[in-house]
């Protein structure tokens, strides 16, 4: 029984600490809207935090306020996405 509970805890965690989520339908909606809003990815990161509920952090290059703006709204209307976090980079 314990040796079956931990084989399910493992590999529970084992997905989350190697970033499995960020090659998953949530990660291909980010990417795809920050391509159709003419920007490019610098970095992606995508947690589950619930069952079906996810947490990203999205790193953009530099952007002015008003494209992170508009950005954040489109990607906040994905589904299951219940934690954003933007970041932006300069060169």
């Amino acid at each position: 029984m314990i040796l079956y509970w931990a084989k399910g805890l493992l590999s529970e965690t084992t997905r989350i600490l190697i970033d499995a989520e960020s090659h998953g339908t949530v990660s291909e909606q980010i990417r795809d809207t920050v391509t159709r809003h003419n920007s490019s990815l610098l970095d992606l990161h995508v947690w589950r935090i619930g069952e079906t509920r996810y947490a990203a952090i999205v790193g953009l290059p530099a952007v002015t306020e008003s494209q992170l703006i508009h950005l954040r709204h489109h990607l906040e209307q994905i589904p299951n996405l219940a934690h954003l976090t933007l970041e932006t980079h300069s060169h």
